[in-house]
């Protein structure tokens, strides 16, 4: 089982650990995977999904199950829990926290799974993600401290990098890294707690919906701040 909040990398771990299988000589028939955001499977049921994985499976092989965002499936856990029964298999599921928290998993699939704890990017893996190097370097107070170079050996702004962001995808974006940052910091913090209510004007109206609130608008404050800034600077250089 697989955790974590949006965009941290679960479902591109997913397909490693796929690609790792195949890599090793397994065959992709002893391969079931579903994506459940995909509008193929939107109108499956917790029956119809048994059946899909049923009429895949190959009797005289090991299967591999990969589901993810399982949890958008009613009664998912019955069906997981027959494959285990019923299958010699092993199941790889992603779950998000939006949905589901740890304990919750627990208790649906009593206590039998390992949970894989997913999270986004540390600033060190986001680095290397783009080929930065930190040195050390003397100050002429005698101080000693770090800083940021390229690949081409020119010095980065660590400001300017706080605003690109550490999911594994947007690592190849420079353009629209900033706007992609306050979009996803947008649907964590809001969606994926939003979540955990009946609805948004119960989510707005507890103490945790009024503090993500103010965050949002804080953080598109200094978007925008930044976008100024930047602006202002290119006309002055013409």
């Amino acid at each position: 089982m697989l955790t974590g909040i949006r965009r941290c990398g679960k479902s591109s771990l997913l397909k490693l650990m796929r690609q790792h299988l195949l890599d090793s000589g397994i065959l992709p028939e002893q391969i079931v995977s579903i994506n459940f955001e995909s509008m193929e499977f939107r109108e499956m049921d917790v029956k119809s999904f048994y059946q899909y994985v049923k009429e895949r499976v190959l009797n005289d092989k090991r299967m591999y199950f990969f589901f993810d965002e399982l949890q958008r499936l009613p009664q998912w856990e019955d069906a997981v829990n027959s494959y285990r029964v019923d299958f010699d298999c092993d199941i790889y599921i992603t779950g998000s926290n939006a949905f589901l928290l740890s304990s919750e998993y627990s208790t649906y699939l009593s206590g039998r799974y390992v949970e894989i704890k997913t999270y986004p990017l540390s600033f060190r893996e986001f680095l290397d993600f783009h080929g930065y190097v930190t040195e050390a370097y003397k100050t002429p107070l005698g101080e000693f401290r770090k800083r940021i170079t390229d690949i081409n050996a020119q010095l980065v702004e660590i400001n300017d990098l706080f605003f690109s962001h550490s999911s594994p995808a947007s690592t190849r974006l420079t353009r629209f890294s900033a706007s992609l940052t306050l979009t996803i910091v947008g649907a964590v913090l809001h969606h994926s707690a939003a979540h955990r209510y009946e609805s948004k004007d119960a989510f707005h109206g507890t103490e945790t919906g009024r503090t993500v609130t103010f965050s949002l608008f804080q953080i598109d404050f200094l978007f925008l701040h930044r976008q100024i800034a930047a602006q202002r600077q290119s006309i002055g250089s013409v």
